[in-house]
């Protein structure tokens, strides 16, 4: 699995427009057929930071989530189900909390979170050397988690 999160550099010159809706985040599911990316939208009209959630597979995109109001992202993490039809993903919004998603890529369908929601917790809890015990979304989603996340 390749997840990478995408920097953008902004230069801003007269004549030069961003348009609509790029990624700021893109994972690869493990059999490379799959992937699934945080957008964040730059238009120079947005008055606030929306962001929206795809998933692709078979050159079909699907837009399985959607924030059309202030947002902060913070920390990404992604689980892929081991035969990559299903994949979950949770978005770190400092300002409205966590965003969780369990999508069923076949199906084209969001899923109840709960199995997901145990799986990405425990990877965050390895991933970051957690202690026994913690609220592993509360701490992905604070501040010290998006310094975690962002070294």
């Amino acid at each position: 699995m390749k997840c990478r999160e995408i920097l953008v550099t902004v230069v801003l010159m007269s004549g030069c427009r961003w348009l609509g809706y790029r990624p700021l985040y893109e994972c690869r599911s493990p059999d490379g057929l799959a992937e699934v990316r945080v957008l964040r939208d730059w238009s120079r009209n947005a008055t606030t930071t929306k962001f929206r959630i795809e998933v692709t597979r078979g050159g079909e995109t699907d837009m399985v989530f959607s924030r059309e109001r202030e947002a902060y992202l913070g920390l990404i993490e992604t689980s892929w189900f081991p035969d990559a039809k299903q994949v979950g993903l949770l978005v770190c919004d400092m300002f409205s909390g966590p965003v969780l998603i369990n999508y069923d890529i076949m199906r084209h369908r969001v899923l109840p979170t709960a199995v997901i929601q145990r799986s990405i917790e425990a990877q965050i809890q390895h991933r970051y050397s957690l202690a026994p015990g913690t609220d592993v979304l509360t701490w992905a989603c604070s501040e010290r988690g998006s310094a975690a996340y962002r070294r």
